[in-house]
């Protein structure tokens, strides 16, 4: 029996016409799957097959459910892609910021960058040096720095990758621990993401 066979088989037993308007294939070591119902669907492949792989799958195929991401990385973007949605998005918060303002609202910070791909180190150092000299305005002593750095340097990082945060799965807080990315979390059961697919119905 062809699938349109079928199709038509089961077009007779529900009584409603049936068709495939798409799908997806999906080819990895292990693939997982996720069902939220029954309008969205995750396909995951991880690049082992061992005894968390399954659980592993589930996992972020419910991210992807549940989150949407487009891209696996940041490294995935294009260039001219996060060119234009950086002004676009810096544009809607300094028009939103205007009104904020009017209203007599506290503004939104307006970020410099929106992906970990703007981030060179060069930029990195630059915010290192920044935060380096507020410390020193608010007087706090040098030989706490190194306490204080790494949580203001991280804040930063976060204010300037909301793009990866929205789009890239490896990038997003994980659902059920939002304490690690969704990377930190396949990282550590010993396995890698790679390739996934999520199709909505409707």
């Amino acid at each position: 029996m062809t699938v349109a066979e079928k199709m038509i088989e089961q077009t007779g037993v529900i009584g409603e016409k049936i068709q495939i308007n798409g799908f997806k294939r999906l080819a990895a070591p292990f693939v997982g799957s996720y069902i939220h119902g029954n309008k969205i669907a995750a396909l995951v492949g991880l690049s082992k097959n061992d005894n968390d792989s399954e659980v592993v799958a589930k996992d972020i195929a419910m991210q992807v459910a549940s989150m949407g991401a487009s891209s696996l990385s940041y490294k995935d973007f294009d260039p001219a892609f996060v060119a234009s949605e950086t002004e676009a998005r810096i544009a809607v918060i300094e028009k939103d910021n205007i009104e904020r303002g009017r209203l007599g609202k506290h503004l939104n910070n307006v970020p410099q960058f929106i992906s970990r791909a703007q981030l060179t180190e060069e930029v990195i150092e630059t915010a290192k040096s920044k935060i380096q000299d507020e410390l020193k305005a608010e007087g706090k002593p040098e030989q706490i720095w190194d306490r204080i750095l790494p949580g203001k340097l991280e804040r930063f990082i976060s204010d300037n990758t909301t793009l990866d945060q929205e789009q890239c799965l490896l990038d997003q807080n994980f659902i059920k621990d939002e304490k690690q990315s969704v990377a930190d979390y396949v990282t550590s059961k010993g396995n890698e993401v790679v390739s996934f697919e999520r199709v909505t119905l409707g």
